[in-house]
């Protein structure tokens, strides 16, 4: 999504503003530990940030971008496509958290890039140059690392494979993101019609009456933790990433990318005491770091004019 009316800010800003972001986006861990304490599922979840955020962002768009609104009807499966991956996405996040850990489900959610430069091979015909195939092997470790395949730690299995999944369903977000910018797609429209069709996916899986009945019967603390769940991991973030992306180029925003995973580690260690072994740390440090390579590998491919815009 493009913010038409915001304006450029200092560099030392930007880079406060998109690290700020980078917290933000890594406190889903927090809401979603405590409101799993209430009974929400990870749909309800899921339901609660994007509704919310959907609601917003019809609004914002009512008032400032309202030719966002216009699509060709031959889109629309796409956008019913991006709508589902994200919601898979988050679904399989919020229950591999549940079921592992904070700092293991992001940093499985993170092994998305390796996935997105795979795929983008065969598809886009992208170079896969020696930093990507490094970075493919960092990853691959990293991952067994903190699974606990090569470690000796043990988690719960499915928690992993949910892990996994939810990176595989955001790197599939990734890919019919690069698809739509190839067929001049807007990316206000995609940005509005994905999260529409993701709200109505995750609204009429979420059990309504459940969900209000939970609410209600604990509407103190329930109703803000619920909001703010909406509000701190994608409304405000989404908006400094839109304030941010004149000033910073797009191998720094990557860079400092990994403040989500990162923060999102140190927040389940000190509020949960989440034990984080040796190798656990080694592979956190293999995946994010590759995750990095591959943000400035792509960055430099595309001011060369390796991929097309």
């Amino acid at each position: 999504m493009k913010f038409k009316n915001s304006c450029c800010v200092g560099k030392k800003v930007a880079l406060a503003l998109i690290i700020l972001a980078g917290l933000l986006w890594g406190t889903s861990g927090i809401f979603v530990t405590y409101l799993s304490a209430y009974n929400f599922t990870s749909i309800q979840l899921t339901a609660t940030r994007v509704g919310i955020s959907t609601v917003i962002l019809l609004l914002y768009s009512l008032v400032f971008d309202r030719a966002c609104f216009k699509v060709r009807w031959r889109d629309l499966p796409l956008f019913i496509l991006l709508g589902a991956s994200l919601f898979f996405s988050c679904f399989l996040y919020y229950t591999s958290m549940v079921k592992t850990s904070v700092s293991t489900a992001v940093t499985l959610l993170n092994m998305h890039p390796v996935f997105v430069t795979a795929v983008s091979g065969f598809v886009f015909k992208e170079k896969l140059t020696p930093v990507k195939i490094v970075a493919i092997v960092a990853v691959v470790t990293g991952g067994c690392l903190v699974s606990g395949v090569i470690g000796g730690l043990k988690f719960d299995l499915v928690g992993i494979l949910f892990g996994i999944l939810s990176a595989v369903s955001y790197a599939s977000y990734v890919l019919l993101c690069k698809y739509y910018n190839r067929k001049n797609i807007p990316s206000s429209s995609a940005n509005l019609y994905s999260f529409l069709f993701m709200a109505i996916i995750a609204v009429s899986l979420c059990d309504p009456v459940s969900y209000a009945d939970k609410a209600v019967t604990n509407a103190l603390p329930v109703i803000p933790i619920l909001t703010g769940l909406a509000i701190c991991t994608f409304v405000v973030p989404f908006v400094l990433n839109g304030i941010v992306i004149k000033t910073l180029d797009a191998g720094t925003v990557s860079s400092l990318s990994v403040m989500e995973p990162l923060s999102a580690t140190i927040y389940s260690v000190i509020l949960f005491s989440e034990e984080i072994g040796t190798a656990q740390l080694i592979g956190i440090v293999l995946i994010l770091g590759a995750a990095v390579a591959l943000g400035f590998s792509e960055t430099k491919a595309e001011n060369k004019g390796e991929n097309t815009p």
